[in-house]
Order: C-alpha cells, then structure tokens, then sequence
C-alpha cells in the first residue's frame, strides 16, 4: 500500500494525525534553494571527513548541529515546531541531530533499512491495555527531512501506522521483509515527515546506481519531559553557537 503526498495541513490537523496513525507527511515545505543549502551543507560534513561512512549503509553524520552551523535554521523551522507544540500542548526541545546520506559507492546489504523503532523503555513498548498512562499525549517525537523525496528510485520510507496509544504491535518474524499493514510514504523533494518514536517505520533502499541521497533529521521531546534517552546528544561547540546566532530560535529549542 503507498500513500502519496497529501495537500498542505493546518497545524492542528498534522498534530491529530500524529496521535491518530503516528506519523504526519508534510510535503513540499523546502523549495529548491532551501534544498540547496541543505545538501550542500552535508557535503561539507562529509568533505571534511566528519561523518562516519559504512560502505553498505551509506554517511552516518551524528550529531549534526555540532558539526555543521549551516543547517540551524532547518531544526528551528516554525511549522516543524508547531506542530511537534501542538502534539506535545508544551514547549519543544531539540534532543538530537543526525544524517544519512547514501551514494552510488554504497553497496547496502539488503532490500530495506529493516524496522525498528525509538522507543526507549520497557514499560512504552508493551504498556498495558489497563495503564493509566494510555490516553496521554505522546512526550517525544522524531522528524525527518526528506531533502530529495521518498519514492520507488531512491527509497520509500515505510510505516506501520498505529494510534499513539495503541499498544505497541510486537516484532515481525523478519525485520527486513514486508509486514502486514505497512505504508509506503511517497514525498515530493524537500518534505518532511513527523512521528513517535514507537512507531514502526523502515525504509526501501534506492535502486543500484541511484544518485546521492539526503536526509537529515531530529529527535524532539516536550520541555516538561526530562526523561533520559540514549540517542540524545549535547549539542555544544562553536558550530553550535554559529547556528545560534544566525537563527536564535534554535537557542530556546537546545536549552
């Protein structure tokens, strides 16, 4: 099943999409030049030999924000942050920053980035159908930018669609093969997508000689949570201070 692209949401409508199905696409919100900056950025990180290359995954760049001042404005952007307050009813914290970038040298060693999800303690991966807590808003989010789109070329994000409260559906019997229920996320150039870290998500590797691919993204939780999780970063360092400075909405989001 594949879900294209959808007409430019309110803010209110995108946050009952998250806490209905667990994900919002948002497409077309970078225009090219935006992309531009972006990709080039990253090019940068990579030129510079600051990001982690596994020849059958692609250039791992984590965290981001410390690396590159260029891109402070992307993990800042008012709708992004909007919608994320508007999930949360609370203020939003920037947690963490990273990257993926593959390339036609990258030889990827299956059909699929398999699934997985970023849920991080026991108790929110199986929660009780009776918990008191079910029915609560979720506390941490991730969001992507899809700097080139997502489609059958150079790789479809794939997601299993759940309420927020749900209780979280177990494992497949194959991480890396299809599983019932799944949605292929088809986006324009310069989309993005919001989500809840229990949320099973995958995503198809681009076909054999795809060009160079981008994608960046960030973990955001609500400023009332102070709970730990183990992908956060310390988002520290002159690159970050530069990013500030030029974009002084990103400051409140790293506090």
């Amino acid at each position: 099943m594949s879900q294209p692209a959808t007409a430019r949401l309110s803010i209110v409508e995108a946050a009952a999409q998250v806490l209905e199905r667990g994900f919002v696409a948002l497409p077309a919100v970078l225009d090219a030049t935006e992309r531009r900056v972006a990709t080039s950025a990253l090019d940068e990180v990579i030129a510079r030999g600051e990001a982690n290359e596994i020849p059958t995954f692609g250039y791992a760049i984590h965290p981001l924000l410390t690396r590159q001042r260029k891109i402070g404005s992307f993990y800042a952007h008012p709708l992004i942050t909007a919608v994320c307050a508007a999930v949360f009813a609370d203020e939003v914290r920037v947690t963490h920053s990273g990257a993926r970038v593959t390339d036609r040298g990258h030889i990827l060693d299956s059909s699929r980035i398999g699934w997985h999800n970023h849920a991080y303690t026991a108790d929110l991966k199986s929660m009780p159908l009776d918990d008191p807590r079910r029915g609560q808003r979720p506390r941490r989010l991730l969001f992507g930018w899809y700097l080139d789109g997502t489609d059958g070329g150079n790789g479809a994000l794939v997601v299993l669609p759940r309420r927020f409260d749900d209780r979280l559906a177990p494992a497949g019997p194959d991480c890396n093969s299809a599983w019932p229920g799944e949605v292929d996320v088809l986006l324009p150039p310069g989309s993005a997508v919001i989500f809840t870290t229990d949320l099973w998500h995958a995503a198809k590797q681009p076909i054999i000689g795809a060009p160079r691919r981008y994608l960046m993204g960030a973990h955001v939780q609500a400023r009332s949570d102070t709970t730990p999780h183990p992908e956060d970063h310390v988002h520290a360092g002159p690159e970050v201070d530069a990013a500030i400075a030029e974009t002084p909405a990103l400051g409140a989001l790293l506090a």
